[in-house]
């Protein structure tokens, strides 16, 4: 149950980043890695769960909340994976964004993210 819940947040995030990340470049194809990588979306999950129990927001509130945490969460391991932090290769099993797209572009990647949290917050 909680795995299906979950799967749906995950699909609702993911289908949020797809719609406001289109261009091609470097730097949103980085960003794009990172955000649609394989994760449960437990934080945006507790967003989720939390806000239909409070009920007071509809769901296109809920969803740009969701998504972002998941965006600030994002930025925060892309950040964190740099090499003059702990340096990590990987990454959900996968290439850490600076080494799949070079530490410049995970930067910058992870600095768009952080902006489009807050983004998303903004009426």
């Amino acid at each position: 149950m909680i795995d299906e819940y979950l799967a749906n947040v995950r699909e609702s995030v993911n289908q949020q980043f797809l719609n406001i990340i289109k261009s091609d470049s470097h730097v949103s194809k980085a960003m794009l890695h990172t955000v649609l990588a394989p994760s449960k979306c437990i934080r945006a999950g507790i967003v989720r769960a939390a806000a239909e129990l409070e009920g007071t927001l509809n769901k296109e509130s809920i969803n740009n909340l969701e998504t972002a945490v998941e965006a600030m969460h994002s930025y925060s391991l892309i950040h964190d994976d740099l090499p003059a932090m702990d340096n990590d290769d990987w990454r959900r099993g996968q290439e850490a964004c600076h080494i799949a797209f070079g530490e410049d572009v995970a930067i910058l990647s992870g600095d768009c993210l952080q902006i489009y949290a807050i983004d998303c917050l903004s009426p």
